[in-house]
């Protein structure tokens, strides 16, 4: 195994050996040592070989971040992928005709709303909602694809009143994360959590005390480190074919489930509301 092929992984794992127990040490040194063998082997497997119980390996795989072995093993798929250039149109796959495509793009679709559910996390959605709602100023940020998801986010949250704010230029959005306080918030959007503006604006808002919300496909990555509260989207374990359509829709659904839970919290603050559709209608052509 070339190490250099997970190199964030094994960084992370150097990161946190201080804090494992005497079991998830076991696990670490056996799974550093040969990432490859890891990679395949199962939970019991493991055990085995570690001489720890399966219990002890599940709690070092979420001591990683991860809920269990087969997430650990495909990030690792994902960064071992990444090393090696496995990437783009190469990995497209001609399924020999447009209603097979048309299937298992649906049928992808349907995995994709899956996987980001399973990182369903009932107490960081709850602990963001009501950050969200106390919160004097709220700053949406994202770049590339993500900055998509970050205007809809922001347009949900204008759209209940709530003080929203998104810069489309990286020095402006820095300025206005510098002039964040501890009653405001940011929400950031990030695939890999590993984009220089995004991270820039996040250690910036939080250095000046605001909260930090990350809406992140990567728990490893140091985006996840800058946020106080992670709404795992899933994206990282993603193919490339699926990536481009399908970390925006597994950001959409968090953007939606967020959407949802604010606007129940805020529909007693709605009556008299309609002068919202009334400016937006403005702009429609009759």
């Amino acid at each position: 195994m070339e190490g250099q092929e997970y190199t964030f992984f094994i960084t992370r794992i150097r990161e946190r050996y201080g804090t494992f127990s005497a079991s998830q040490r076991a696990v670490a040194d056996y799974v550093t040592a040969d990432l490859e063998r890891a990679m395949t082997a199962t939970v019991t497997e493991l055990a085995a070989q570690t001489g720890v119980s399966v219990a002890s390996v599940i709690r070092f795989c979420k001591a990683c971040g991860f809920s269990g072995l087969p997430e650990m093993r495909s990030y690792l798929k994902h960064e071992r992928d990444l090393a090696a250039g496995n990437r783009g149109l190469s990995q497209v796959k001609d399924p020999g005709n447009a209603d097979e495509m048309i299937k298992d793009k649906v049928l992808g679709l349907h995995q994709i709303a899956a996987r980001s559910m399973s990182g369903w996390d009932r107490d960081a959605y709850a602990a963001a909602v009501e950050r969200i709602l106390q919160a004097g100023r709220i700053l949406v940020i994202g770049q590339g694809g993500s900055k998509a998801s970050a205007v809809c986010m922001c347009d949900y949250l204008m759209q209940i009143h709530l003080p929203a704010e998104i810069a489309f230029d990286p020095i402006y959005e820095i300025l206005k994360a510098d002039a964040l306080s501890p009653e405001d918030v940011v929400i950031a959007f990030t695939m890999t959590g590993k984009i220089r503006d995004t991270l820039d604006s996040l250690r910036t808002a939080k250095e000046r005390g605001a909260c930090t919300i990350g809406i992140i496909g990567d728990r490893l990555s140091p985006a996840a480190e800058c946020s106080d509260i992670i709404l795992d989207t899933k994206a990282f374990q993603m193919e490339f074919y699926d990536g481009i359509i399908g970390c925006r829709a597994s950001e959409m659904i968090v953007v939606d489930i967020l959407y949802a839970l604010l606007a129940v919290r805020v529909k007693a603050r709605a009556e008299g509301w309609g002068h919202v559709n009334d400016a937006i209608n403005m702009k429609r052509v009759k």
